[in-house]
């Protein structure tokens, strides 16, 4: 999945990426209510992202990640934290936001 054709909703006038969810600046809201930080989407990928400030993940800060893949069981929903593990919580990845932000390439999929 190339991150070229994948990018980061930031037009709040856009068409929202589904039937259940708007978009209102960076962040989505679910049909729910629950807001998840970053939706990005390409043809080939959707990914929800949600950034925490803590070094440890706890049940609550996934939320939103599981509310996402409510409306939008096909996403990649990814966790970036302050710790230093790489984790799988169900079908959500957690992993140290340092990590993430290093892998970042712009010719390069994604570091889900």
């Amino acid at each position: 999945m190339p991150s070229r054709s994948s990018r980061v909703e930031t037009d709040t006038d856009a068409s929202p990426p589904g039937p259940h969810t708007h978009a209102t600046g960076l962040q989505a809201r679910t049909r729910s209510g629950v807001e998840v930080d970053f939706v990005l989407y390409g043809p080939n990928t959707m990914a929800a992202i949600e950034v925490k400030n803590a070094a440890r993940v706890r049940s609550e800060d996934l939320r939103g990640l599981r509310a996402f893949a409510e409306d939008y069981p096909q996403s990649r929903r990814v966790l970036l934290y302050r710790g230093r593990e790489r984790l799988k919580i169900g079908e959500i990845l957690c992993m140290p936001c340092d990590e993430f932000l290093l892998a970042l390439h712009p010719a390069e999929d994604l570091p889900l």
